[in-house]
């Protein structure tokens, strides 16, 4: 994109929140291996280069520069972030799945004439 007669700001961070997927993609197994300084550099670049276009910035500008301007979180926080929200669900649908077999009483060592019926009330034997 050219810093000069292109697309609108607001375009631009549309194209920003399409980058920010695909980067983001999985973060919640791959965001440890951000540790290392190599794949973090890595993705900074990519979202360094997605920022000046957003900013309309040359080159010479620095990456935590840039991101500011253009508003954007850096790739690190947004993947730690989304594995804290997976976590955090995860064990929530735990909680709920150990909370709705203990209130219905189904455990896996049930006759089948307790279990409920896999084809529903609408079965012929119903």
């Amino acid at each position: 994109m050219p810093n000069i007669r292109g697309p609108r700001a607001s375009e631009r961070k549309t194209l920003m929140s399409v980058a920010h997927s695909i980067l983001l993609y999985g973060a919640e197994i791959w965001v440890d291996a951000l540790n290392v300084p190599k794949y973090q550099n890595r993705m900074v670049l990519v979202q360094r280069r997605c920022a000046m276009r957003v900013a309309s910035s040359y080159r010479t500008v620095s990456a935590l520069a840039v991101m500011v301007v253009a508003g954007v979180i850096p790739i690190a926080l947004l993947a730690k972030e989304r594995k804290r929200i997976y976590n955090r669900c995860q064990s929530e649908d735990d909680r709920s799945q150990i909370k709705t077999e203990r209130s219905s009483g189904f455990t896996m060592g049930h006759s089948k004439a307790s279990a409920p019926d896999p084809r529903g009330p609408l079965s012929p034997e119903n």
